[in-house]
């Protein structure tokens, strides 16, 4: 397989499309919440870093951000310089060292400067269904609903 960039690929990645959950699609572990510094290209030919939140799981080294969050992110960091790109199509390309991404102050980067920087992932989930982590517990089956209460008469 191609690798853009010249350092190790790293986790696995899955865009949410609502908010992520707090618990892993995969094994059903609760994930961490981490702030992660995205590559992200967007359609036109900019390639820029983005520090979005996102969920971790340990266990399966799988990264859940949700879209809403980073279509936020990106529009919040184009708009000021150049509000044309916003809403246009966007490919992430992987992730950077929280170090690295401090000091990538301009807007876009160089292609030799993401190729030295660029962790790409290691796979990518593309299904927007996932399974249920695990099955409801009994008592979040039953079909009586008690009343709040504020609603109980008495």
């Amino acid at each position: 397989m191609y690798q853009i960039g010249i350092r190790p690929r790293l986790y696995r990645f899955r865009i949410e499309s609502g908010a992520p959950r707090s618990r892993c699609p995969r094994c059903g572990q609760l994930a961490r919440r981490r702030r992660v510094a995205f590559v992200v290209h967007v359609d036109g030919g900019h390639t820029l870093t983005v520090q979005a939140p996102c969920q971790y799981c340990r266990r399966c080294d799988l990264l859940c951000v949700g879209q809403g969050d980073l279509d936020a992110r990106l529009a919040g960091r184009c708009l000021p310089s150049h509000p044309e790109i916003v809403g246009r199509n966007y490919l992430v390309l992987g992730t950077m060292d929280a170090a690295e991404a401090a000091r990538c102050t301009g807007f876009a980067l160089a292609p030799e400067r993401v190729a030295s920087l660029l962790h790409e992932f290691a796979s990518v989930d593309f299904s927007d269904s996932a399974r249920p982590a695990r099955p409801a517990p009994a008592r979040m089956l039953s079909s009586r609903v008690p009343l709040p209460r504020h609603a109980v008469l008495g």
